[in-house]
Order: C-alpha cells, then structure tokens, then sequence
C-alpha cells in the first residue's frame, strides 16, 4: 500500500475544501472528514467508499477497485476518476457522497446488533 509523500500531499491540497485529514495506514493513508473515513491512498491512487448507490457513478468513468493487501478486489473503494481528482469542486461532491456512504454502513451495522 506504498504511497509517495508527494502524491499524498496533491491529493491532500485537492481535498482542502472538505477539510480533510490523513493518517498513515500500512504504507498507504486512510482520508477523514471529522471521524469519518470516506477513503484511501493506495498506490498513488484515491480510492473513495462506495456501495450500490454510487457504485455506477464510479464504473460509468472507467474506475477501479481497490485490492486489499493479499485479497481480491472490493467494490468498497473505487478509484476516483482523475478529472474529478483535478477539480477540486466536483472532489468535493464526491467526497460527500463517499461519507454518505460510510454513514449508511455505519447505520446499517447499528441495525444488525
């Protein structure tokens, strides 16, 4: 999960108007708005959280999943296309949309117990 120092530090400057934050995560970074974790640096690329609400939004533009260390790809995280990386704007909604997420799971997991 190896992800440059300046890699991280664009995504990161892209990111600024959600105010999000990164933490070190077996070489690569996990992303946070607040205490929500929305999505990942993995190989210089971003991966945000997605499920079957946004999942097409995603494939619709050529993403990929994202493939744990030693395990099969997810459709948990899907690569952010790079014309929404470069506009920091529709990162924005994106970002959004992948916290939604994260708060629907989280709900969801609550529901089960």
């Amino acid at each position: 999960m190896p992800v440059s120092a300046d890699y991280l530090a664009y995504v990161m400057e892209q990111l600024e108007p959600v105010h999000a934050t990164s933490r070190r995560m077996f070489g690569g970074a996990g992303l946070y708005v607040s205490d929500i974790f929305f999505g990942l640096v993995d190989d210089d690329m971003l991966f945000l959280k997605s499920d079957e609400q946004t999942r097409e939004d995603f494939l619709s533009r050529g993403s990929s999943q994202w493939s744990p260390p030693g395990m099969a790809p997810t459709f948990g995280y899907l690569s952010c296309p790079s014309e929404v990386l470069e506009d920091p704007d529709e990162l924005a909604l994106w970002v959004r949309k992948a916290c939604d997420v994260a708060l629907r799971k989280k709900a969801a997991k609550k529901r089960k117990s």
